[in-house]
């Protein structure tokens, strides 16, 4: 997954503290992962790695 293109618009919006941007960036790029389900099970296997 290649973030580079949105990377400037979500450290911005983390530094800002919108939210609702941080959402909507992230809501297109799980999107792009494919059906809703596999883009769940992407994101959530991939918090649970990172919770060890």
């Amino acid at each position: 997954m290649t973030v580079r293109y949105i990377w400037p618009d979500l450290v911005q919006a983390w530094a800002d503290r919108d939210e609702a941007m941080v959402d909507e960036i992230w809501d297109d790029v799980i999107t792009d992962l494919d059906s809703d389900y596999a883009a769940y099970t992407y994101v959530s296997a991939s918090a649970s790695e990172r919770n060890l």
